[in-house]
């Protein structure tokens, strides 16, 4: 069950492996009308064989045209060493006469639908039941505004597990999906409670060892707040601490190298710092926007809309946050609350990203245009079609 990918590492089930063991960057050569295809392989060869950046010049096959599908390509594939090396590569391919295509697909959906296309499925379960494991989180920072990069204070969360079932025939592009037991309420609500720094070290690898061992990590705004503000107070401590030890130190490193992507989300054209965390972070404020229009789309406004909301819910103001027993119960509600809009999306978010193939990240911002480009696109590689 392939989960994800991030910039360097493949995220399976179970299991984390680097791109570059199961994946090349590369672009398409396109053998132009009247050209001999090992003639104009070879030519390719001579002009950038000895250059650093090329990998590899593919053997020879057959696409189906872009435009007209009967008619048939002879095509090669020009392999680099970096994802960033395609667009340069491909135009100096070009200026030697050939046709080029593909250079310009961001490099994790190339990945992804090349590995989808080959068979290595999101949520794909291949006919046996299968546990999804899910962690639900909020933070409380007391001091936020008053400090660059403010300490995390509390860490809330519940862990669940969601059993289901799928299969896919990408011939007949049948796919097949089903929840076969979701939890029926959010669980126990744990919390990570720091009253110094050092505190603060020990809950925030606690919690990195926990996003780690989950396949879904989720939370209302997590990508543009919460995630990104454990992002960043990472970062700062990594550079600032006294305190961190050798070990601790290497510890948090890996988790920002290996589990974290700070990106930006654009929604209108407007640009947003967000931080991904990986397997796969599924954001309920994103979830929410691609599946309801509502006028409000907090965390108070869609708890509203669905009327999961908790009895005697508590408001605070972040002035009157604090490490005292009112915010701890704040954040538990919080919880409580994103744990039931959670099962709440997940049972359209699962099975959209299944049959799509699309990780939740990418999905949910996406407009139906992009989400039947990506799909395109598996089409393209399964069926060596020019994309």
């Amino acid at each position: 069950m392939l989960i994800n990918v991030s910039p360097n590492y493949l995220y399976w089930h179970g299991k984390i492996q680097r791109v570059e063991e199961m994946h090349s960057p590369y672009f398409l050569a396109i053998v132009p009308s009247g050209m001999e295809a090992k003639d104009a392989r070879n030519k390719v060869i001579r002009a950038l064989g000895e250059d650093n950046r090329i990998k590899e010049i593919g053997d020879i096959g057959e696409y189906s045209s872009f435009w007209n599908p009967s008619i048939k390509r002879k095509v090669f594939k020009v392999y680099t060493k970096h994802p960033g090396n395609v667009p340069e590569m491909s135009d100096k391919v070009f200026k030697l006469g050939l046709y080029t295509a593909e250079h310009d697909i961001p490099y994790h959906e190339r990945v992804l639908t090349d590995l989808a296309a080959k068979g290595k499925w999101i949520f794909d379960t291949e006919g046996r039941e299968m546990k999804i494991k899910a962690t639900i989180y909020d933070i409380e920072i007391t001091k936020y505004g008053e400090e660059r990069k403010p300490p995390i204070d509390i860490i809330g969360y519940s862990n669940l597990e969601i059993s289901c079932i799928s299969s896919k025939n990408l011939e007949d592009e049948n796919f097949f999906f089903e929840i076969i037991d979701l939890p029926e309420d959010e669980g126990e609500v744990i919390q990570l409670v720091a009253e110094n720094e050092h505190d603060e070290i020990k809950n925030l690898i606690e919690f990195t060892k926990i996003v780690a061992s989950s396949d879904i990590i989720s939370g209302h705004n997590i990508m543009g707040f919460d995630n990104l503000e454990i992002y960043e107070r990472i970062k700062w401590l990594l550079q600032n601490s006294q305190i961190l030890s050798r070990e601790e130190m290497q510890h948090l490193k890996n988790f920002i190298d290996t589990y974290t992507k700070k990106d930006q989300s654009f929604h209108f054209g407007v640009a947003n710092n967000v931080a991904i965390f990986y397997p796969s972070t599924f954001d309920t404020f994103h979830a929410a926007r691609k599946f309801y229009a509502l006028d409000e789309y907090s965390l108070d406004g869609v708890v509203n809309f669905l009327g999961v909301g908790v009895d005697s819910r508590l408001h605070l103001t972040p002035e009157k946050m604090a490490i005292d027993e009112q915010t701890l119960k704040y954040n538990e509600q919080d919880v409580i609350e994103e744990v039931r809009v959670f099962l709440n999306l997940v049972q359209q978010g699962l099975p959209l990203a299944f049959i799509t193939g699309m990780p939740f990240e990418l999905l949910f911002p996406s407009g139906a245009t992009k989400m039947w480009d990506y799909m395109a696109m598996i089409r393209a590689a399964y069926h060596k079609k020019i994309m």
